[in-house]
């Protein structure tokens, strides 16, 4: 006998009560009872008398046979390409998911690219709908990281590391990253570009969305490890973590308690190869647990730019906006910036670009130079912090660059 959203109704006593009452009899009748869930849930009452079987994610095979059964655009079938591409790019949806995805591709008709772009897009919606997860295809590359050269050497030095080549040679897959640092320095950037840079999907998880969501959050969790499981290799990015770990940050300490230990126990004992990036502002907040050696592969620490890497910082978004960095002093600006995070100076180049368009004319660099004048950065209001993030990174974590000015800030004691 099937009960559908069985488990929901077990939530109050009263049923417990009553089906542990009726166990003698359902026995002696040899009597079923079938309990179909979205996650394992079964309360602690029941656990020795109720066993769960779980149902894997469709894996390749049972994709390719789903989307070519379905029929293609205007009832045709679909080309063998189409097939393969869609077999591939609806790894981590269920069975029902897949077809109903299928049939709405079909209705874009058009080319292959066509097909498979309305695919990714509509798999994006569903996963960040249903998973708390966001998918991205990021287009940043290590061009758009101004400093971090350590970093860049580190990811570059591992840029072929999910290929079969580099199992054959004996070498592990990477299993990830932990950033943490002053806010604006690229730690977001950098989990994009990371992406970038293994050709891989990027997955974003906010854990807080997790917690405020409608569903147990160790559902939500159970949802997006099967998910990332299924559509390995993928990057999954892990957005200010910390702030799980605020008072503010959701759900009550028990069910806070179990994630943790649910995320923590996935990425120790994890076999499908998802490289895990978490980036974090604050670190009083982080229990030492989530740090320990093996669940990343190394801990950076991104401090505020050098002076060098405030001159790139420059160049790049000056570039980015149709300006030719050449017709600027951007070594004196750089200069003038000290202690400017990188999204504070990219807010020099918008700010100075809102003053030229008021004024009617093109970016100057009185524009520029005023708009440093004008800013106040987070270090001057914030200076205890970043002193206190550089003295735990100090044992604790490499630093992303080498730039002199930076590391002398790095080392310097208090």
């Amino acid at each position: 006998m099937s009960l559908p959203d069985g488990l929901r109704h077990l939530a109050a006593p009263g049923t417990r009560r009553r089906l542990l009452d009726l166990e003698p009899v359902l026995v002696a009748r040899r009597i079923v009872l079938f309990f179909p869930a979205e996650f394992e849930g079964v309360p602690d009452e029941l656990l020795g008398r109720v066993p769960s079987l779980a149902f894997p994610l469709p894996d390749e095979a049972l994709r390719r046979e789903l989307v070519a059964a379905s029929p293609g655009p205007g009832e045709a079938p679909w080309e063998p390409e189409v097939v393969e591409g869609l077999t591939s790019l609806l790894a981590g949806l269920t069975a029902s998911e897949i077809t109903h995805l299928v049939a709405r591709v079909a209705q874009a008709n058009g080319p292959r690219e066509t097909l498979l772009a309305e695919a990714r897009r509509l798999k994006a919606e569903l996963v960040r709908r249903t998973r708390s997860l966001e998918v991205r295809y990021p287009a940043e590359t290590l061009d758009d990281v101004g400093g971090l050269d350590l970093l860049k050497g580190w990811l570059l030095r591992r840029k072929r590391a999910f290929l079969p080549e580099a199992r054959a040679f004996g070498l592990p897959e990477p299993r990830g990253l932990f950033l943490f640092g002053v806010q604006g320095c690229g730690k977001s950037l950098a989990a994009k570009v990371l992406s970038s840079v293994f050709e891989l999907p990027l997955l974003r998880l906010d854990f807080v969305t997790l917690f405020g969501g409608q569903a147990p959050p160790e559902a939500g969790l159970h949802d997006v490890l099967a998910t990332c499981d299924a559509m390995a290799p993928v990057v999954l990015w892990i957005d200010e973590v910390d702030k799980l770990f605020a008072s503010s940050g959701g759900g009550d300490a028990a069910s806070l308690a179990r994630v943790l230990a649910g995320f923590l126990t996935w990425m120790q004992e994890r076999r499908a190869p998802v490289f895990v990036v978490a980036t974090a502002n604050a670190v009083d907040r982080l229990p030492p647990e989530l740090l320990r050696k093996g669940r990343f592969d190394d801990v950076f620490f991104l401090d505020l730019p050098g002076v060098f890497e405030r001159e790139e910082i420059l160049r790049i978004h000056l570039r980015r906006r149709g300006r030719d960095p050449q017709g600027f002093d951007v070594t004196a600006l750089a200069r003038k910036a000290g202690f400017f995070s990188g999204a504070e100076l990219e807010q020099v180049v918008i700010g100075g670009l809102y003053r030229a368009f008021e004024a009617g004319r093109d970016l100057t660099e009185a524009d520029l130079d005023a708009e440093v004048t004008a800013t106040v950065p987070l270090y001057a209001t914030a200076e205890e912090t970043v002193k206190h993030l550089r003295e735990f990174a100090r044992t604790r974590a490499r630093p992303a660059t080498s730039a002199t000015d930076v590391l002398d800030l790095f080392r310097r004691k208090k």
